[in-house]
């Protein structure tokens, strides 16, 4: 008889444990799906271009005492990036390396040139402290290199100076140096050099 009870007893307590387990869903003939995982891939961010490395550090101080040849080689390390809009001041170089180009470049700050002023897609230049002859900016092939340049024309803009045009470049952080030439008959030749000292634009556009 206590064996018969003892056997009961088991019976009992293993009905009722498989019964706890089949409510816990733990002894379930179903199998559980496992759960969805959905992950949301973000695109690269975007590089940021490289810093400039600039060959020279000159400013329109020494620009304006080199000869013409050293402005050449110097113009030739540049790089062809868009001047920021608003005034711009600006050194004439006249007669590269003669002992005219200082007093000269001094003489006509305070008169007849002091600058430029930048839009999207014009340049006029600043003489006699106002806006004045005006050109077309766009990209274009160098006449002293061959290489890419920033360009200034003026041959759809002005009959006086049709047949100028200026091309330059960004030489050291904020200057630039800029060579004007003229379209001869059979011929160009170049007119004059100046500079322009981009870490004194101020962005106020054309007045």
């Amino acid at each position: 008889m206590r064996i018969l009870a003892t056997l009961g007893s088991l019976a009992i307590f293993t009905f009722a444990a498989l019964a706890q387990d089949k409510k816990n869903g733990f002894a379930s003939d179903k199998a559980v799906a496992p759960a969805q995982l959905t992950a949301t891939v973000l695109p690269p961010a975007p590089l940021a271009p490289p810093p400039i490395k600039f060959a020279l550090d000159v400013c329109p101080e020494k620009l304006l005492r080199m000869c013409e040849s050293e402005l050449i080689e110097v113009y030739k390390c540049g790089v062809p990036t868009p001047v920021p809009c608003g005034y711009t001041p600006g050194t004439i170089i006249y007669k590269p390396g003669s002992k005219l180009s200082v007093p000269t470049a001094k003489l006509l700050k305070f008169s007849a040139w002091q600058g430029k002023y930048i839009t999207c897609d014009k340049m006029y230049n600043r003489q006699f402290c106002m806006p004045t002859i005006q050109a077309k900016i766009g990209s274009g092939e160098s006449w002293i290199d061959g290489g890419p340049t920033l360009v200034f024309d003026y041959y759809d803009t002005s009959f006086v100076w049709k047949q100028y045009r200026d091309e330059v470049r960004e030489v050291s952080p904020g200057i630039y140096l800029g060579c004007m030439h003229k379209r001869e008959k059979d011929s160009i030749s170049i007119a004059t050099w100046f500079s322009l000292d981009a870490r004194c634009t101020k962005n106020c556009g054309k007045k």
